[in-house]
């Protein structure tokens, strides 16, 4: 479990570092979709409010076309008054102003939750690892995105813990954003274990998580510990069960298969020894 962890830390800071699709909204640049207002001093003709079309570009009067995507506002700024300048105005003063951004929004469990600029393609992994990635509490396997159609909202969850160990279809169980989306990680959901481990108490539940794993999680058993009279105590439907593991037994023989994953709010009670 810590090797998909890690693994899912290492691909987002490498994505982060030679692919940064998304931008904080300081370090703001013009995309697709955004809104901008252009305002030239003492000529209200030329003082327009535009959207910045599919192409990068926008439709400006006098000037026709003028590519805006992945210019700063002073800079473009600077381009409309240079052209402006050189057939129609005598020192032309422009101030152009983002009255709309095309942003994304990413929530919950990361390091820096906010709004983020969208760039073309832009995933949810890329997204998140923008944001900072994931605290230690963030669920990978648990991310809605969270997106507007009209008047209605949409919801999609995705399970990037999946996508990392099965990286063929990382692809498929990645998506691409659009803008306003919003990106919510969700904390990770808790189990509690009790008696003889040697720190007993609730912790995180990562996917797949089993009870031989949560039990080195709290410590490993005490010197009086009884690890073949371990039970999971779990309520589903409203109904307790108790769920017997032989851990010592499981370990002694390999078999994997008879160790338990683990689900919310499972409790793990380890007894005491009769001798």
């Amino acid at each position: 479990m810590r090797t998909v962890i890690s693994r899912f830390i290492l691909f987002l800071v490498c994505i982060f570092a030679i692919h940064p699709l998304v931008y904080a909204l300081e370090d703001y640049t013009i995309g697709v979709d955004d809104v901008l207002e252009i305002v030239v001093y003492d000529e209200p003709d030329l003082s327009v409010q535009t959207r910045v079309s599919s192409d990068g570009s926008i439709h400006y009067p006098l000037l026709g076309k003028v590519e805006a995507q992945g210019l700063s506002t002073s800079r473009l700024q600077a381009e409309l008054a240079e052209r402006l300048a050189k057939d129609y105005l005598v020192n032309p003063q422009v101030n152009v102003v983002i009255k709309e951004y095309t942003s994304i929004y990413v929530v919950g469990e990361v390091r820096n939750p906010g709004p983020y600029k969208l760039a073309a393609h832009t995933t949810v992994m890329e997204a998140i690892s923008t944001a900072g990635g994931l605290t230690d509490i963030g669920d990978a396997s648990n991310i809605v995105v969270i997106r507007k159609e009209g008047s209605s909202k949409k919801t999609f969850s995705i399970n990037l813990s999946q996508a990392i160990e099965n990286a063929d279809d990382l692809g498929q169980m990645d998506m691409s954003l659009q803008p306003n989306d919003v990106v919510k990680v969700k904390k990770l959901q808790n189990i509690n274990i009790l008696g003889e481990v040697k720190s007993p108490g609730q912790y995180p539940l990562k996917e797949n998580l089993t009870v031989i794993e949560a039990i080195t999680l709290a410590g490993g058993f005490t010197k009086i510990a009884s690890p073949n009279r371990t039970r999971v105590i779990r309520t589903e439907n409203g109904k307790k069960k108790s769920i017997s593991v032989s851990v010592n037994k499981i370990l002694k023989s390999g078999d994997k298969k008879k160790d338990i994953v683990l689900k919310p709010n499972d409790i793990i009670i380890v007894p005491e020894s009769f001798l």
